[in-house]
């Protein structure tokens, strides 16, 4: 397992996410939720301190946030990257047997021919074996996949060696034996909405994908976030502001003039806030029910704390000193202040004791307190 072994740098965030369409976001058939909702909207419980019993509350999970933010930043890249390789090339250039046998295996699942899959430098497909990302390769994928890498312009020089390298949407979010430098919490509605919000319940008949017609007796019911909604989540990024390593298939000038043309190098804070600017100019949408108008938003930071490598040591020692959290927050942004931004328009309507200390030090910056 690799572990980035310190803080280089941090970035803290949080993003409000309101509705423009109805969002809906399923909690699977295994959880009973107290609703008789054939397709409820996920909920979670939170129990009071010192009860059993708790509170149902509405809310989109952080595991939906972080695969959606990925998918936008794997489509982004997929559709600005140079020409890629397609599978046919591939195994032209490489005889393994591994990629004769992928080959079979995709040819029932995808209905395109096969060798005209384009294979990219910048991204990979974790869903398939002999393109997906993962620090070590494994002893028996030594020998073709690090020709494989090679050859889609997957790899870094080291010591004047081609080295195997994982592509930018892994660096940024993890892979096989590489923790993500990406932390998501889960997204809850406001402070004003959050116990009582109303969701609106839609019914919705299936289609016979066959005939294409109504498919007799299967009218169902699913619950809805209605639009207008107002949602607020948190990111924390670990060494956010550290240049990435470049790809030999997607070098550094191109990568630059793809993320941010302003810029002279490309960080990890980039490539995710690339991925936010996908969701919030609606190219892509969030949830279930995508084809029919569902899961339009949109993101906005409303403040965020930015903290570079000259400063992220006294930043830690700071934060973990012995002092009640009032006098902890007024050192901090005394010393720090230059390093908060915030969006001035509108209210933080957050409700605070859904979020660890780190996130309720950008609420109260917020408010003013």
């Amino acid at each position: 397992m690799v572990w980035h072994e310190k803080i280089s740098s941090l970035y803290i965030g949080i993003y409000e996410l309101k509705t423009i369409t109805h969002l809906r976001v399923g909690s699977g058939e295994a959880i009973k939720l107290p609703t008789p909702i054939d397709n409820p909207q996920t909920r979670i419980l939170r129990l009071e301190p010192g009860k059993l019993e708790g509170e149902w509350y509405v809310y989109i999970p952080a595991s939906s946030l972080h695969g959606v933010i990925r998918s936008s930043l794997e489509t982004y890249l997929r559709t600005t990257s140079p020409s890629p390789k397609s599978f046919g090339e591939i195994l032209n250039e490489i005889q393994a047997q591994e990629l004769k046998k992928a080959r079979g295996k995709l040819s029932v699942t995808l209905l395109d021919n096969v060798d005209s899959l384009p294979l990219y430098p910048a991204t990979c497909y974790t869903t398939f074996e002999f393109d997906k990302c993962e620090i070590p390769l494994r002893k028996e994928q030594e020998n073709w996949k690090e020709k494989y890498f090679e050859s889609i312009g997957r790899y870094r020089l080291k010591d004047g060696k081609h080295q195997p390298y994982m592509c930018y949407v892994c660096q940024t979010f993890g892979a096989a034996g590489f923790r993500g430098r990406v932390r998501i919490l889960s997204a809850y509605p406001s402070e004003k909405t959050i116990e009582k919000l109303p969701l609106e319940i839609i019914t919705r008949t299936a289609i016979d994908r066959v005939t294409g017609a109504v498919t007799p007796g299967a009218l169902f019911d699913l619950e809805a976030v209605p639009p207008g909604t107002q949602f607020y989540f948190a990111v924390i990024i670990e060494n956010a502001f550290k240049e990435v390593t470049y790809l030999k298939g997607f070098d550094k000038n191109n990568l630059i003039s793809v993320i941010n043309e302003n810029a002279s190098t490309v960080n990890y804070l980039d490539l995710f806030k690339k991925g936010v600017r996908m969701i919030s100019k609606g190219i892509v949408n969030i949830g279930a029910h995508g084809t029919i108008g569902f899961g339009y938003v949109s993101l906005k930071e409303k403040c965020s704390l930015s903290i570079f490598s000259n400063e992220i040591r006294d930043f830690v020692k700071m934060f973990l000193e012995e002092k009640n959290e009032k006098e902890r927050f007024k050192a901090i942004y005394d010393k720090f202040k230059n390093k908060l931004s915030k969006d001035e328009e509108g209210e933080l309507d957050i409700k605070e004791e859904f979020y660890p200390e780190i996130i309720r030090l950008l609420i109260k910056y917020y408010r003013g307190k």
